[in-house]
């Protein structure tokens, strides 16, 4: 997990980005979160929460497309 500040805005302050990296058997899963433009990333725990969510919505994705190709056999 990397958590980085990207951008600094002066008026409004930073906006992080948090990359996830995982190893699924058969594949790596990356997850580079940037975040929405509506500045709610200034806060570094919004951020954090917002990836992990991602990474949750892609592992289930790629949980289901496992099993649908099982299924499919």
């Amino acid at each position: 997990v990397v958590v980085e500040a990207r951008h600094h805005d002066k008026r409004k302050g930073e906006l992080y980005c948090v990359r996830i990296g995982m190893h699924v058997p058969g594949q790596d899963v990356i997850i580079d979160h940037a975040g929405p433009k509506d500045h709610a990333h200034e806060d570094v725990y919004v951020a954090v929460r917002d990836a992990f969510d991602a990474a949750e919505r892609r592992l289930e994705d790629l949980a289901r497309r496992k099993l649908d190709r099982a299924v499919s056999r």
